[in-house]
């Protein structure tokens, strides 16, 4: 048996009951499989360490989503799928962003955000025969996206955010825009369980520090909308100069 070449990216904390589903999903497409696990108490840790044909990382701390995921690409060639474990992935859907990237010419082609369903039974099972609505992309899929390998080897999660939840999308999103990488939109339906790991962090009773990481953002980017083309796009209007700067 060859030496496995890692494509694929889950970071877990306290999601045992979706992730031991994924897991074999991905295995099935043939995908090589890094899981950082950034401290479960639920079981994950255990059933990550006898879970063969996967490399596990399993931190001892909650060492935050970015650091998380560059621990895992740091063990990556190539193209890669990012994948949250509050998400069932959905067989078929590395090859079909794989494609619809080359075929767009995107750097990256993701699961958009607002087209999940928190009831599994609702979820597509696969996408044979489907064709989902394809849109121009307004972010980084970091829950849910395949990327080009020019995208790691340019960019790199900002470890600087720390523990909590929020706005990592935000930033590689602004860090492809330097490198004029960008995205396309799938309208898929998949099963998601929203904002698990604020859930967990609350019951745990730590923060999401949803405000201190939304400051970093905006600071370390010198804006004040994270968005500004939403805002343009609603005025209808076009962007001026300084906004393109921006934007």
């Amino acid at each position: 048996m060859g030496q496995i070449v890692y494509n694929c990216v889950v970071i877990n904390y306290n999601n045992l009951d979706i992730l031991s589903e994924t897991i074999p999903r991905l295995l099935a497409d043939g995908l090589g499989v890094v899981v950082v696990d950034n401290a479960s108490d639920d079981g994950s840790r255990e059933y990550l360490a006898g879970c063969p044909g996967i490399l596990a990382i399993l931190n001892d701390d909650n060492l935050g989503s970015s650091t998380a995921r560059n621990q895992g690409l740091d063990h990556c060639q190539g193209d890669v799928l990012l994948l949250d474990s509050d998400i069932l992935y959905i067989p078929g859907s590395f090859a079909y962003l794989a494609n619809l990237s080359r075929e767009s010419g995107m750097a990256c082609a993701g699961f958009h955000h607002f087209t999940y369903t928190r009831v599994k039974e609702e979820a597509w099972p696969d996408l044979v025969g489907r064709r989902p609505k394809i849109v121009p992309g307004s972010f980084a899929y970091t829950h849910y996206g395949y990327y080009r390998a020019e995208v790691f080897q340019k960019c790199r999660f900002d470890e600087n955010f720390g523990t909590g939840w929020g706005f990592e999308d935000d930033d590689l999103t602004y860090q492809m825009r330097a490198f004029h990488m960008a995205s396309i939109c799938v309208r898929a339906k998949y099963f998601h369980r929203k904002k698990s790991s604020v859930a967990h962090l609350k019951s745990r009773g730590l923060s999401s520090r949803i405000g201190p990481r939304l400051k970093y953002f905006r600071t370390k980017w010198g804006i004040s909308k994270i968005h500004p083309e939403r805002t343009r796009r609603k005025a209808g209007r076009k962007p001026d100069a300084a906004e393109e700067a921006t934007g």
